[in-house]
């Protein structure tokens, strides 16, 4: 399949169902990982279809389990920026990413 200058909506869950390893340069999660039913699927999902020098950024919204969820981020990617604003953004790499 071509996916040059494409958009992909999709679930966490199953990203990996539709794209092969190292497949993304970028990957944006805006306002949406609150919903993931598997939390741990999804991060290790998202980091097998992102290339490894991918930028990755997540929106969180803020509540009762957003520190829980940042720290499954730091634990799943090299977190390099964090913008606390209405909403936690967090931009990240790959963990392979030197």
């Amino acid at each position: 399949a071509h996916y040059k200058n494409k958009l992909f909506v999709g679930g966490g869950e199953d990203v990996d169902k539709h794209f092969k390893k190292d497949f993304f340069d970028y990957v944006v999660c805006l306002s949406a990982a609150h919903h993931f039913s598997n939390w741990s699927k999804s991060l290790k999902n998202i980091e097998n279809v992102s290339k490894k020098d991918a930028i990755i950024v997540f929106s969180l919204l803020k509540g009762a389990d957003v520190k829980k969820h940042e720290k499954m981020i730091e634990d799943s990617f090299k977190v390099y920026k964090v913008v606390n604003s209405k909403d936690l953004i967090i931009f990240a790499r790959n963990k392979k990413f030197k």
